[in-house]
């Protein structure tokens, strides 16, 4: 782009717009940088000749959540039925996949992650970034946020996740059945699981007694066996329940009772972060907080139709829904002993 820039004597960024066909260039100038290409012998991947649809990154986060993959597919589902093309670029690292999926053309993101999409600054030198659709946490973080610093994207909240809500959800349900020594099991790193850490202190229904939850949490790696050790831990600390982010960490929490000749919910109440289909058929079945898919593919397209229909004019979403995670009440969960 660079090449053909000089070439035609326009900057990057137009070269840019020229090649992914986004935005507004003035037609002689989007002609001299054609020419100019074609004098300098670039061609165009066969993959991405002028095609009437239009492209579109749907990201997962590294390692996702069931639910956040369940959004994912919905999303990609929709877009594809309704002729746009559809790509994949996974969030990790210094953002290399993101970046090559703008220049490839994509004229939106959506990603069903808490935290602003940044990219290194030097990958997306030259060209125009693009708006990605993302959630929030809560309903007091629904806002669509200027673009920050080096490296971010156009960031804009179109849902909102009211994750304090649905840990005020399972305290009900399980202080009903008795339980005050409820403990915490979290992945070790990301966003959402330092946000759990802090509304599980905050909404806790002994926080009048107990200054301290540490006892209580344990922040454990996205693994069986890290569902297993922080299960016997709680367990020592005399935990009667848990509510456990992973699905992962569930089987292993599942795993460290039977090793232990104990049982859930006789020795241990369980609810889990998240429903997937399989959580209804282990035994017992377990207790989850549900996360609304549907409606939150449904806001996340909501925003991505604006950005698409009306450009630069629609940065911002006036108006977007806050989910609460629903509590399912099965077997894993019963009265304390």
């Amino acid at each position: 782009m660079e090449d053909v820039a000089r070439e035609a004597g326009v900057s990057p960024a137009t070269v840019s717009r020229v090649f992914a066909r986004r935005g507004n260039v003035a037609g002689p100038t989007a002609d001299r940088v054609r020419e100019a290409a074609d004098r300098l012998g670039y061609r165009r991947s066969t993959l991405l000749d002028p095609l009437s649809a239009r492209l579109i990154g749907v990201c997962a986060p590294y390692d996702p959540e069931e639910w956040q993959r369940a959004v994912c597919q919905r999303v990609a589902d929709w877009v594809e039925a309704r002729g746009m093309l559809v790509t994949t670029p996974a969030l990790f690292g210094d953002g290399t996949a993101v970046a090559t999926a703008v220049r490839a053309g994509a004229a939106a993101m959506v990603a069903p992650i808490f935290t602003p999409l940044t990219v290194s600054e030097g990958l997306l030198t030259g060209i125009d970034r693009v708006p990605v659709l993302r959630l929030a946490k809560s309903a007091d973080e629904r806002i669509v946020e200027a673009p920050g610093g080096p490296g971010a994207m156009h960031d804009v909240v179109a849902a909102g996740i009211d994750i304090a809500a649905g840990l005020r959800a399972a305290f009900d349900h399980l202080t009903g059945l008795g339980h005050r020594r409820i403990g915490l099991i979290c992945n070790d790193r990301g966003y959402l699981a330092e946000s759990l850490e802090v509304e599980f202190a905050a909404h806790h229904p002994a926080r009048a007694v107990r200054g301290d939850f540490g006892a209580w949490t344990a922040r454990v790696p996205k693994t069986v066996s890290g569902g297993a050790a922080a299960a016997r831990r709680l367990l020592d600390a005399t935990c009667t329940a848990v509510i456990v982010q992973s699905a992962r960490q569930l089987h292993g929490v599942y795993q460290a009772l039977r090793e232990n000749r104990m049982m859930v919910p006789r020795d241990l109440s369980v609810i889990a972060l998240g429903d997937s289909a399989t959580l209804p058929f282990l035994q017992p079945a377990v207790t989850a907080l549900r996360f609304r898919e549907q409606e939150i593919a449904d806001a996340l397209l909501l925003g991505l139709q604006s950005v698409l229909e009306e450009g630069e004019q629609a940065r911002r979403l006036t108006v977007p829904p806050s989910f609460v995670p629903a509590l399912v009440s099965r077997d894993s969960t019963a009265r304390v002993r």
